[in-house]
C-alpha cells in the first residue's frame, strides 16, 4: 500500500491527472522522489500515443507539433512553465546579480 500511496503523492504533486488523494505523511512522502520518474513515464507514454495517433491519421505537422507542445502543459498543469517564466524574467532584466536573485524569488 505504501508504494501506491507514494505514487499517488508524486502524481498529485507533478500532474493534473486525477488520482486518489492519500493522507500526506512522513511515511509516504519519504519515497515520493523515487516515484517522480513514473510521472515522466506516463507523460512520455501519452506523448508517444499522440505522436502515433497523428501518424496513423495522417494529421498535419502543425497539429502534431501543437499537441506535442500542449500535452505536457495539460498533463502537468503547467508547473514547469512557472520556473521557466521566472528564469526568463530574471535573465531578460539585464540587472546586476543581486537584483536577478530578487526577481527569481
Amino acid at each position: 500500500m505504501l508504494i501506491l500511496e507514494t505514487a499517488a503523492v508524486a502524481f498529485s504533486m507533478f500532474s493534473a491527472l486525477p488520482v486518489p488523494q492519500p493522507v500526506w505523511n512522513q511515511r509516504n512522502m519519504r519515497y515520493a522522489m523515487c516515484a517522480f520518474p513514473l510521472v515522466g513515464l506516463v507523460l512520455g507514454a501519452l506523448w508517444w500515443c499522440w505522436a502515433a495517433l497523428c501518424c496513423r491519421l495522417a494529421l498535419p505537422e502543425l497539429l502534431r507539433g501543437a499537441g506535442l507542445c500542449l500535452l505536457p502543459v495539460a498533463v502537468t498543469g503547467g508547473i514547469h512553465l512557472d520556473g521557466y517564466a521566472d528564469t526568463s524574467d530574471a535573465l531578460a532584466s539585464h540587472a546586476p546579480p543581486e537584483r536577478r536573485r530578487e526577481i527569481l524569488s
